[in-house]
């Protein structure tokens, strides 16, 4: 089809109809069945990793929350409660409990002056209507309640802002906007934060704190275990590297080698790309130009497709899965320090192997060390004296053309011929203990003439050379 389109040409507005008139019904069937089959079977297969993430995520959201509540209701010198719904009441007013830890600080040192009778203190406390009596036995959150009420009650804009400013500081004015409404607005707003569910109970806060310190935990367990693996690799590296310093006018000329080679082979590949490729390719974007609609209309189709695929996989998870992961996260979730231990064994094992692996790595920088050595001094000696054959840098013991009946020790250094064969000591032991004489076995040889036995002879003096010389005993 694709043939007829690009070659002849008083058939291409006929070819590109049946094209696209093929495309469209290839599109219609496939779009019919990936919709029947890919809702149910892929959908769910798509949707299930997907679901792990985005619960972790949800989890790390509230625990980011509560550890927030946790630590700044400590700060502030407020129940987790208290922090929750004086949160939510700053917020209605245009302010930040996070900015309040001055002001809670500045009203705790006064309700500390008023104790020793300061003037100030005494002075800002008294238009309130309050006395250091009214404040004995009660919390920083009371205090504060309690401070803020009387503020409310003060009329005169300008007096209130003023005693806000001796008690609280700099936070007084920002919260302005609550002062200005009612007394019994906080009451109010305390109970609509309830309402609306936004005051997590302490045991939430205390899950969320716990989940926040574990999570931390197993972050810092994966970072020592991979500062164990550096703290072990570096050394290493750390040879390694002074060693290509060394040895770095070696390692120069060797590169310098292979990328004049390999910059002849880049030059190769240009010139063939340009000779034979660019212009097929011309060709394919002229062909994609002419038959664009007909590709337009495919894309269209299968990514409607997917588009439906998506759609239905989301339902599936929303409807299906996120129900069953929530339970799930419930009843797993008790289980963190089990899985915590099984971490620890875990990566202890890791630990082991990484070891390992640092040795064998140890082995092949040594032979890498060794191979460049030998490349540069390959590539110093002239021309007609290079040798192409690997040396392993030590001398050898002897070179037995003729045979060797017995290797003397380990790491014995040996030059082997073209058709010798070496034998392993058990084969070797139980050559010697038949290596007397050789017994031929077999039918009877006829022999007509004197030239029979003579080629007899010869054929047996060969076999017998061949098995001496396989086994390291034949004469040279």
């Amino acid at each position: 089809m694709f043939g007829s389109i690009l070659v002849d040409s008083s058939k291409a507005e006929e070819s590109i109809s049946k094209t696209g008139e093929k495309a469209d019904s290839l599109g219609s069937k496939l779009g019919s069945g990936i919709k029947t089959a890919g809702k149910w079977a892929a959908g769910i297969g798509a949707a299930a990793g997907a679901a792990g993430g985005a619960l972790l995520g949800v989890a790390n959201k509230a625990a980011e929350t509560t550890d927030h509540i946790d630590k700044m209701s400590q700060k502030i010198g407020m129940s987790k409660e208290g922090f929750q719904e004086w949160d939510f009441i700053l917020s209605q007013n245009g302010a930040s409990i996070d900015s309040m830890q001055s002001g809670m600080k500045t009203l705790t040192n006064q309700v500390d002056e008023l104790s020793k009778g300061g003037k100030v203190a005494t002075d800002a406390f008294s238009q309130l209507g309050l006395s250091y009596e009214d404040m004995a036995g009660l919390s920083q959150e009371e205090i504060f309640e309690k401070t803020v009420i009387a503020l409310q009650g003060v009329e005169d804009t300008t007096k209130r802002a003023a005693i806000a400013n001796d008690l609280l500081g700099k936070s007084g004015s920002e919260l302005a906007p609550l002062l200005n409404a009612g007394a019994d607005s906080v009451e109010a707003m305390k109970k609509q934060a309830k309402d609306l569910g936004l005051v997590l109970s302490d045991d939430a806060v205390n899950a969320g704190v716990k989940f926040t310190d574990t999570m931390d935990q197993l972050k810092r367990s994966f970072g020592a275990v991979f500062t164990q693996v550096g703290a072990a690799v570096m050394p290493m590296f750390v040879d390694f590297a002074n060693w290509i310093i060394n040895n770095m006018p070696v390692i120069q000329n060797v590169f310098k080698t292979v990328f004049d080679v390999i910059n002849q082979v880049v030059s190769v590949a240009f010139d063939w790309f340009n000779e034979y490729l660019l212009p097929a390719f011309k060709e394919i974007f002229s062909w994609v130009s002419d038959n664009w609609p007909t590709l337009q209309k495919i894309f269209e189709t299968v990514f409607g497709v997917i588009f439906d695929l998506v759609s239905t996989v989301w339902t599936l998870f929303k409807d299906g899965l996120l129900p069953i992961l929530s339970a799930l996260w419930d009843f797993i979730s008790p289980t963190f320090p089990l899985i915590q231990g099984v971490v620890e064994v875990t990566f202890g094992a890791i630990v082991k192997s990484v070891e390992f692996v640092v040795d064998v790595f140890e082995r092949v920088t040594g032979a890498i060390k060794t191979a460049i050595e030998w490349l540069g001094s390959w590539n110093d000696t002239e021309a007609k004296s290079k040798d192409t054959s690997f040396k392993s840098g030590k001398d050898y013991d002897g070179s037995h053309a003729g045979g060797l009946a017995y290797v003397p020790y380990d790491g014995y250094i040996a030059e082997l011929h073209q058709g010798e064969r070496v034998l392993t000591k058990s084969q070797n032991a139980n050559y010697n203990s038949n290596a007397g004489d050789t017994y031929i076995t077999g039918n009877t040889f006829v022999v007509r003439e004197e030239a029979d036995t003579k080629k007899i002879a010869r054929e047996l003096y060969k076999l017998q050379r061949e098995k001496e010389r396989g086994t390291g005993f034949a004469p040279a």
